[in-house]
């Protein structure tokens, strides 16, 4: 959902602006285990790749995003089992168990675009899909 920030996708575009602007306002918070700057990086270059931006749009898209300062919330040694097994027990891959524990660990909902991430983390209880996005 991250990348959204940047490369601006039609899809669910209205609420990405709605998420933007109320973490800028201080209505939410913003967690993410720190290998959101890997994905958001990787997701950057496929676009450029297939011609979707610019290499100036994206190594500005990308300073914008780190700009942003997401508050980056890493797994202690001990609790990246924890990881691992909430991977295996919801056949999710270990990346994304790791968004899962974070909201977890911070208390707060696992907001996605993923349909299939949502759909598990939703049946965790710890769901929120980005298209039923609502400003607190």
């Amino acid at each position: 959902m991250a990348a959204r920030f940047v490369l601006r996708e039609e899809e669910l575009h209205e609420q990405t602006e709605a998420v933007l602007t109320d973490y800028r306002e201080g209505s939410i918070e913003l967690h993410a285990p720190p290998i959101i700057m890997s994905e958001v990086g990787s997701a950057i270059r496929k676009a450029w790749v297939r011609g979707l931006i610019t290499e100036e749009e994206a190594l500005n898209g990308y300073s914008s995003f780190i700009n942003l300062g997401i508050s980056l919330t890493s797994q202690d040694p001990d609790n990246l089992r924890g990881v691992l097994k909430t991977a295996m027990g919801l056949k999710v891959s270990f990346y994304d168990a790791e968004y899962m524990v974070t909201s977890i660990k911070v208390g707060a909902p696992l907001l996605t675009a993923d349909d299939a991430l949502f759909r598990v983390s939703g049946e965790a209880g710890r769901g929120q899909h980005l298209r039923d996005y609502k400003a607190p």
